[in-house]
């Protein structure tokens, strides 16, 4: 503090020399006066400095205080990114699992598509045979019908049948000549063949029903040639042919129409 008092009454002295108009230098009661003035001053800005320490203290103590607080949060903050990190990890894992579930799914759903469409063909297959079922059922019908009306017929026709009869045992005894060797072949056979017991009993019985037909004929060789015409066999044009020939026994008919009931064959036989 002596020091501090010699330095500023030092000053103080300098001072007054060197300021202008001043004649003579102050009293020695004078410069402690003002010593004592400057100390006063000096003591009041080191209270003020003092206490704006002190303020920067608590300043600094609450930053310290802050900061320790924003330390601690962002303690909080890396445990919750740490926290995210993990359930980030966890999310992958279940959308991974997710995804091959939702592919296994779709597999499934393809296979069961799969089945459904064989399904689908085969409920369409069985409706293609219930409706051939159902056609033929009506054929059955047709020919049952047609069966009655040939029942009705052959039994009011009793004359016509007797002279079917007579020409079918003509025809027959040419054939068995034939068979028994008394003749040779003969070049040329014609033969009518009418809807009735003859006409059935040498394979010819239409019905609206069949194409097919084996008509017994003794008198075919293998070089023979059959040449066939029909009558009232309910088509305006029906295409017949001759398919097969066996020697001695038998040729078949085919028709891309099945012959009505009634229907009447004839057929030549030309043997070379």
């Amino acid at each position: 503090m002596n020091k501090n008092l010699i330095l500023i009454t030092t000053l103080l002295l300098t001072l007054g020399a060197l300021a202008p108009g001043v004649t003579a230098l102050p009293t020695v009661e004078e410069t402690v006066q003002r010593v004592i003035e400057a100390v006063h001053t000096l003591g009041d800005r080191m209270t003020i400095a003092e206490a704006s320490i002190l303020t920067h203290e608590s300043d600094i103590s609450a930053l310290e205080t802050e900061n320790a607080a924003q330390q601690t949060q962002l303690g909080g903050l890396d445990t919750a990114v740490t926290s995210l990190q993990s359930d980030v990890g966890v999310l992958q894992s279940d959308s991974t699992n997710i995804w091959n579930e939702i592919v296994s799914i779709w597999d499934f759903v393809n296979a069961h598509e799969t089945t459904l469409g064989t399904h689908a063909q085969l409920l369409s297959d069985h409706e293609i045979l219930l409706i051939g079922h159902g056609s033929m059922l009506d054929d059955l019908n047709i020919t049952q019908v047609a069966l009655s009306q040939s029942i009705a017929q052959l039994g009011g026709d009793v004359s016509l049948l007797q002279s079917d009869v007579a020409s079918a045992e003509v025809t027959l005894n040419d054939h068995q000549l034939v068979l028994d060797g008394l003749t040779d072949v003969p070049q040329f056979i014609q033969v009518q063949l009418i809807d009735n017991n003859a006409g059935n009993e040498l394979g010819w019985s239409p019905s609206g029903a069949q194409s097919f037909f084996g008509i017994i004929e003794p008198g075919i060789t293998g070089q023979s040639v059959v040449s066939i015409t029909m009558d009232n066999v309910g088509q305006s044009v029906n295409a017949c042919s001759v398919l097969n020939l066996a020697v001695g026994s038998t040729f078949t008919i085919r028709c891309d129409v099945a012959p009505a009931n009634g229907g009447i064959l004839n057929y030549v036989v030309m043997n070379p």
